[in-house]
């Protein structure tokens, strides 16, 4: 993860895509968000239905500027 630690600090644009094992779930927590540079687009095309809910919160918290997201899992845009 210290790559990708470097890589959120720098970056415009972050591209998420892992398969959801033991090893990766959890991967993109609260620490992980807090050392993105606010500017940044992340992009994922995850089903994980935590890590969606992690990135609209971040989204409307204004941790990040945006979100590209693949698969929408119904209602998670609106609670």
């Amino acid at each position: 993860m210290r790559n990708a630690d470097k890589l959120t600090k720098e970056s415009d644009f972050f591209f998420v895509s892992v398969p959801l094992t033991a090893e990766t779930e959890g991967m993109c927590n609260a620490d992980f968000f807090i050392k993105m540079k606010k500017q940044l687009c992340l992009l994922t095309p995850v089903e994980e239905k935590s890590l969606i809910k992690k990135l609209l919160l971040k989204l409307k918290e204004g941790q990040i500027f945006a979100a590209g997201l693949d698969v929408m899992t119904p209602n998670l845009a609106t609670n």
